[in-house]
């Protein structure tokens, strides 16, 4: 698949103007009517792709679109929202997208200060969070012990039974924690190969290498399979 930036030709959000620039595959979510949901980042667009909302203004086009996109099966913009300023602490650089079973929408942000995930109704509105969002300059370091916040979340699974989504956790931490999700209250979570929270260091780690990484499998309660 391919990532990608998004301009748009009217408020509406009835068109839309993309150029692929790459691989998207973790900002993409599908679930409710097989829609697709795309989470990109406008903020990454610049001013030649912006022109429409430069001062001056530079051309006619365009408008950055809205950070969480709803497609049809048909390619037609059927829901649009967020962004900068879209509620206080949007995150600061938009990374991860679920659409659960229930058909509510999570998101995360692997940016600096992004200590945060957000559950959403379909048609953007808050429903609730899981930790909070910080600027880049007062952001707390690294802390895999704490669980009222979070460290860059990658991304999402659900396990519907039980209610409980469990969050990547992440750019900045180096764990796997699981919140009840409709009251968000913590349940557990682990580090590498099943370590308590307790044990894991909260030094900085050599960046994780995508090529050439392992995959693991877990139980539920951090156990190897």
């Amino acid at each position: 698949m391919t990532r990608a930036r998004c301009g748009i030709r009217s408020t509406r959000f009835g068109r839309t103007r993309c150029q692929t620039t790459g691989s998207w595959g973790k900002w993409v979510g599908w679930r409710s009517h097989d829609n697709i949901w795309v989470y990109q980042r406008p903020r990454s667009l610049d001013t030649s792709e912006t022109g429409a909302v430069q001062q001056p203004q530079r051309s006619q086009c365009c408008v950055p679109a809205p950070s969480v996109i709803e497609f049809n099966q048909a390619g037609d913009v059927v829901n649009a929202w967020g962004g900068p300023d879209y509620i206080p602490g949007w995150p600061n650089s938009e990374h991860g997208i679920l659409v659960d079973d229930q058909g509510y929408v999570w998101i995360t942000g692997n940016g600096v200060g992004d200590r945060a995930a957000y559950k959403f109704t379909q048609d953007g509105k808050l429903v609730g969070q899981i930790g909070q969002e910080f600027s880049a300059g007062n952001a707390p370091p690294q802390n895999n012990q704490d669980t009222a916040i979070l460290g860059q979340p990658a991304q999402f699974a659900i396990d519907e039974k039980a209610n409980e989504i469990y969050i990547a956790d992440g750019y900045l931490n180096k764990r796997i924690v699981v919140y009840d999700r409709n009251t968000f209250q913590f349940k557990r979570g682990w580090g590498a190969y099943g370590i308590p929270l307790s044990q894991i260091d909260n030094n900085p780690t050599t960046p994780y290498d995508r090529g050439r990484g392992k995959t693991r499998l877990r139980r539920t309660a951090g156990r190897p399979q």
